[in-house]
């Protein structure tokens, strides 16, 4: 493994631990086995790890939309895209448990996310057209109340890792993982047709 990914693999290690804050070159370049300065050649300082850890996770995240926009998604393959999208989230979770700090200290960050969940809002709109046409979801409600549950999706989704560290729910990885998927499902119920509604009972009982 190359001497970068050494650091950014422990780095994303230490963060996860013990967050942002107590986190330093000097402690991450001592459990990689190098200097602070060998360190500094790759990356100048914490700030600089914790950029390239975001855009690493983006770059996850990017190619699950990419996929789902390139597959004929149905109810089942977008609860499977969304484990996979919330296990991302879990192993890079120090940047959504401190993410407000982080836009605060890299501006750069939050101007990126900023852009980022716009397009996000419209990848899922699109989404959402794709779902009706098939039948799952209801025709009689108007773009504007789409916006908004595209919106309700990617606060929760940004906002679910938080949310278990502060109440403890569950500790298990796996079962956070779950847990949290099993509630955003649950979010798609008042914007189901009724076969929708029927098929989406029988995908939770399987």
């Amino acid at each position: 493994m190359r001497t970068k990914d050494k650091i950014l693999q422990e780095a994303l290690h230490q963060f996860n631990t013990i967050g942002t804050d107590q986190v330093s070159i000097r402690s991450i370049a001592d459990a990689v086995g190098i200097s602070a300065g060998n360190l500094a050649y790759h990356f100048k300082n914490t700030d600089a790890i914790i950029h390239q850890l975001y855009l690493n996770l983006v770059e996850a995240l990017d190619s699950e939309v990419q996929q789902i926009q390139e597959s004929l998604v149905d109810m089942q393959y977008l609860l499977e895209a969304t484990q996979r999208t919330y296990r991302a989230l879990y192993e890079y979770r120090f940047l959504m448990i401190d993410f407000v700090a982080i836009c605060r200290r890299i501006p750069a960050i939050k101007t990126h996310f900023s852009e980022l969940m716009g397009m996000r809002q419209q990848q899922f709109l699109l989404i959402f057209k794709y779902l009706q046409s098939e039948g799952w979801l209801r025709h009689d409600l108007d773009e504007q109340a789409y916006a908004a549950f595209a919106e309700i999706i990617i606060i929760f989704s940004n906002a679910w890792l938080a949310d278990a560290v502060i109440r403890q729910q569950p500790e298990n990885a796996e079962q956070q993982v779950a847990h949290y998927r099993q509630l955003f499902i649950q979010l798609f119920i008042p914007y189901l047709t009724q076969e929708g509604l029927q098929q989406f009972q029988q995908l939770i009982t399987d």
